[in-house]
């Protein structure tokens, strides 16, 4: 199986795929002025918008 890496960055990828699965990790609010509430609203926009990218959303999420 291969490893499928999006949004790669010089040490880290944004997002990646493996084993029919996407691997999201490290997302933090780029504007910290906001509360927690505006701050959480930020990390799921980035988050939906990282899934739209590859075809995917998070209501296809498995749990």
């Amino acid at each position: 199986m291969e490893i499928e890496r999006f949004a790669a960055v010089k040490r880290r990828s944004e997002m990646v795929q493996y084993d029919n699965h996407l691997y999201i990790g490290g997302q933090v609010a780029a504007d910290l002025s906001g509360d927690i509430e505006a701050q959480t609203q930020e990390v799921l926009a980035n988050i939906e918008q990282l899934l739209l990218s590859v075809g995917s959303n998070r209501k296809r999420a498995c749990g």
